[in-house]
């Protein structure tokens, strides 16, 4: 009895000695936050406590799509490794740890962020006095945009703030005032904050100072000569000097704001000598070869020629001279081009110029209209017509009609390329096909008519849930043994799918189903089965619509059973059968022979103008 005692006392400390508690295993994912900076290279690391053993790890992504990235396992865990994050990693990613065959996991929820640049600002160094003016602050390639406030600040103080918007990568905001003179050289700043839980305080907010430049009209526009009286062939300087030696000079002081003049009149002797630039009004198109060309009149001697830019940059440009012209070669005509150029042709010691403003423009593509060809019935819908490659965009107009209508204008800004104008308007059936042309025109002084304005026009399409479906039985009473068919018709705009069901223990049971516009069902030869609730369902991308018919499968009577009692006390059963020959079979069965025979040919002569076969059954036989 002790030995028992003992063996079982060792046996039960073993069992204790030995028991290690699973739930001790855990696996701990690091970083618990994830907030990763798009480009970085990042990780994230998973480990399982507490397992002495070999484990084993596996990655999954609990959002349905790829991972973008690569596991790399150790001795003690395994690190998914982010080579360049992008805005694709953004994800819930499972991690799951197995040690001595229990398995844990834990998972953490990926964000990314972009605010990598610091705000621009444009606008500052050429506001107009006394007119309104507009500053722009470009914050470029954030993410999320839709949690960034941007803010103008003047004195310390906010003056305009801005919230972003989902799906953008840059954000615009605009700050428009009027300057007046003691605005000029104040300080002005674009603070724009990027507000993300976890985000470090040096990543969250950057910002931009500049000093404004208030453009004056020009002041104490003066005109000198010296001498005061000039002789012939003596030296003479004009400080302000005018395009010809003509008895008055005027000197016109002119800038961005406004102008100034003054004016002195003396008399010398008349140069003869002119330059002329063609063409006098240049309006270039971006990516065209183009010329300046250069010509002194009335020199019968060596010319010489230069050119310059009177903005102070670069000309992009080749200068080509000959003995009596010189030509200024654009190439390619860019943005860049736009300048005020001036042409020097010196003859015989005698100077004179002559300067152009040159323009520039681009509106090489017809407008693109989008979302036209799926509108939803009775939903606001949004079409887009996009018009690339513009310059100036200031000077462009876009239009949406309808029926020969203008139903909204909108205009184009300063600084942009592509103009992106929306139509909203809730879709009804008559809707569907008609046209709609969005009208994009650039309005520029000396641009050909052939060049002012593209326009594009488009049908609309407008997506309609099913219509008209119904469900029919052919032939309308149909009766066993012949042949019916039952079909679903529907129409539709879109793609659709029809089934035909049959109602079964109160459930939709599938006959037959298909895309377009019919399917249908047939019988041989219809039977009391093929009674019941018939269903036919049409479902397309704008929604459903359904039609049911119920009949019966009609079939003659059969086995029909008549009783009778006779006088004679008997009890005849007459057992009618449709008949399907002229054979009759009448078994006579029981006593009273005759009086059976006279009842069984009563019987035969009734049922034989229905279609029936009479069995008399006399009690107590029983056929």
């Amino acid at each position: 009895m002790v030995s028992a005692l003992c063996v079982t006392l060792i046996v039960l400390l073993q069992c204790i000695l030995c028991y290690t508690p699973v739930s001790s295993f855990e696996v701990e994912l690091s970083p618990k936050k994830p907030l990763f900076r798009v480009g970085d290279r990042q990780e994230l690391t998973c480990r399982m406590t507490k397992c002495s053993e070999k484990m084993t790890f596996s990655w999954s992504n609990l959002e349905d799509k790829p991972m973008y990235a690569e596991p790399q396992r150790s001795s003690t865990g395994s690190t998914l490794v982010f080579k360049s994050v992008s805005k694709n990693i953004e994800n819930k990613i499972q991690c799951k740890a197995t040690c001595l065959g229990m398995i844990k996991q834990a998972a953490v929820t990926v964000r990314v962020y972009s605010f990598p640049k610091v705000p621009v600002i444009s606008g500052h160094d050429s506001l107009v006095l006394g007119k309104e003016n507009s500053l722009t602050c470009e914050v470029s390639d954030v993410y999320p945009a839709e949690h960034m406030t941007v803010e103008w600040l003047r004195g310390g103080k906010v003056v305009r703030t801005q919230e972003g918007k989902y799906g953008i990568e840059s954000i615009q905001s605009y700050y428009t005032f009027t300057p007046q003179t003691n605005d000029d050289g104040e300080s002005i700043t674009c603070r724009a904050t990027l507000s993300l839980d976890g985000l470090p305080p040096e990543e969250r907010t950057r910002e931009i100072t500049v000093s404004m430049a208030v453009l004056c009209p020009p002041m104490n526009t003066v005109i000198s000569v010296s001498p005061n009286n000039p002789k012939e062939n003596e030296f003479m300087n004009i400080s302000c000097v005018s395009d010809s030696n003509l008895s008055v000079y005027v000197c016109r002081t002119t800038n961005a704001c406004g102008r100034q003049t003054d004016n002195v009149t003396f008399t010398v002797g008349i140069s003869s000598f002119k330059v002329e630039l063609s063409p006098k009004k240049p309006l270039f198109r971006v990516g065209d070869r183009q010329e300046l060309t250069c010509r002194m009149i009335k020199c019968s001697e060596k010319m010489t020629f230069s050119w310059s830019s009177l903005e102070d940059k670069p000309l992009y440009a080749e200068p080509q001279t000959s003995s009596t012209e010189s030509t200024l070669v654009f190439k390619s005509v860019s943005k860049n081009n736009e300048d005020m150029i001036q042409c020097k042709a010196t003859c015989q010691g005698t100077s004179k110029q002559a300067a152009v403003t040159v323009r520039v423009y681009s509106f090489p593509k017809v407008p693109v209209i989008s979302g036209h060809d799926s509108l939803v019935l009775g939903k606001e819908n949004n079409l887009t017509c996009e018009v690339s490659d513009v310059y100036p965009a200031e000077h462009m107009t876009v239009e949406w009609l309808r029926g020969g209508k203008v139903v909204r204008t909108q205009e184009g800004e300063y600084g942009i390329e592509s103009i992106q104008s929306y139509y909203t308007f809730t879709p009804q059936t008559n809707d569907d096909g008609e046209s709609i042309t969005c009208r994009a025109t650039l309005s520029l002084d000396g641009l050909p008519p052939e060049e002012r304005t593209r326009e594009i026009t488009v049908s609309m399409a407008v997506l309609c849930p099913p219509m008209n479906t119904v469900i029919s039985v052919s032939p309308n009473n149909p009766k066993e043994n012949e042949f019916m068919n039952i079909s679903c018709v529907s129409d539709s705009n879109l793609a659709s799918r029809l089934v035909l069901s049959k109602m079964l223990d109160g459930k939709e049971t599938e006959l037959v189903s298909g895309d377009g516009p019919r399917v249908s069902v047939s019988y041989d030869k219809a039977n009391l089965n093929h009674s019941g609730v018939y269903v036919c369902r049409t479902t397309n991308a704008c929604g459903r619509q359904t039609d049911n018919v119920t009949f019966t499968v009609g079939t003659p009577p059969r086995n029909t059973t008549m009783k009778n009692t006779k006088d004679d006390g008997n009890v005849y059963t007459a057992l009618l059968r449709r008949l399907n020959s002229i054979d009759v079979i009448i078994p006579v069965i029981g006593m009273g022979v005759l009086a059976s025979v006279a009842s069984s040919l009563n019987c035969v002569r009734k049922a034989a103008r229905k279609g029936l076969s009479c069995l008399n059954k006399g009690t107590p036989e029983t056929v």
